[in-house]
């Protein structure tokens, strides 16, 4: 009877031992889950930040692009608006050099008609002063 009672108490330590080490196996296996899924979300994690930071920069370049596209249609604008107003500024000089121009040859024939009138004047005047 004591040996059965003794290998009852061997069999019960054993069965403490077999569910002690069953605890640290799953203390250990939860361990290494732990361990494994934070370097899986870290990887995520990084991964994600990475995709993120693709994202930003094709974005800031996109941005870019637009800046530079809406740069160089304001420019050809503001480019044609001065041409524009080149050949404005021109043809006012233009048409104002051409009436220039013109006054200038009436001016000369109104002087060549005024130095007749004085040379007639004259002759009129060498006659009548003759006469007296």
């Amino acid at each position: 009877a004591v040996v059965s009672t003794q290998s009852t108490g061997a069999q019960k330590q054993e069965r403490e031992a077999q569910k002690e080490r069953k605890v640290e196996q799953m203390r250990q296996k939860f361990a290494a889950d732990f361990v494994s899924r934070g370097i899986e979300e870290r990887r995520v994690k990084e991964s994600r930040q990475l995709e993120e930071k693709k994202v930003r920069h094709l974005h800031n370049q996109w941005l870019a692009d637009q800046k530079r596209d809406r740069d160089e249609y304001l420019r050809g604008r503001l480019e044609k608006q001065k041409d524009r107003m080149v050949a404005q500024v021109a043809a006012v000089a233009e048409k104002r050099s051409a009436k220039i121009v013109e006054l200038e040859m009436k001016m000369d024939m109104y002087n060549g008609v005024l130095g007749s009138i004085e040379q007639e004047r004259e002759k009129w005047q060498n006659k009548l002063d003759a006469l007296q």
